[in-house]
């Protein structure tokens, strides 16, 4: 993976993700989050494990993911305690847009896939009443082709990134927590 600088494109660092597999049992993957829930939501067919949802379905299954983001019911049922839920702030925000590969090729040097993410991290703690604007203004000295691109950007989010006291586990029995939904935290910051 190759980090560059946001305003000139120069290269920054490079990180060799070739050993993840031997690290961690399996290659670095970037999975777009539509599709991770999608797999996520699919039902279980197995006969152990049980969660109930807010309608009174009851599911039963192996193991019970607990995704459900950074207010997550998952993480409350199995951790009551309440210091565990407070999100705590980092003072930074993320502009964030969807951008089709095929818009992102005539705007920029490299796209692969069909879609890519972008993802803009600036110190702030205001949520942005025009984002799209706001994300211009944040980064229009950086490199005219990122700029044209944020320009070009449509449905732009401004999110803030807030953190959480670590758990001591993200298994609890059956359950494992993952995402947001076990440590949220200043994503590509630190």
């Amino acid at each position: 993976m190759d980090i560059v600088s946001g305003t000139d494109l120069a290269p920054v660092a490079r990180r060799d993700l070739s050993a993840a597999t031997d690290m961690f049992g399996a290659p670095f993957l970037t999975v777009h989050r539509v599709n991770l829930h999608t797999e996520l939501m699919r039902p279980a067919n197995v006969s152990q494990g049980r969660i109930e949802f807010v309608d009174g379905t009851v599911k039963h299954a192996d193991v019970i993911v607990g995704a459900d983001g950074l207010r997550s019911a998952v993480r409350s049922a199995v951790i009551r305690d309440p210091r565990h839920a407070e999100l705590l702030s980092t003072g930074f925000r993320a502009f964030r847009f969807l951008v089709p590969t095929d818009k992102a090729r005539s705007d920029s040097h490299d796209a692969r896939g069909t879609v890519q993410n972008v993802v803009g991290i600036h110190p702030s703690t205001e949520s942005a009443t025009d984002a799209h604007e706001q994300m211009v203004r944040q980064f229009e000295h950086y490199d005219q082709n990122l700029v044209q691109l944020l320009r070009n950007s449509k449905d732009t989010n401004c999110l803030p990134l807030p953190f959480m006291k670590p758990l001591s586990s993200w298994t609890f029995g059956k359950v494992v927590l993952i995402g947001d939904t076990a440590h949220p935290e200043r994503d590509h910051v630190e």
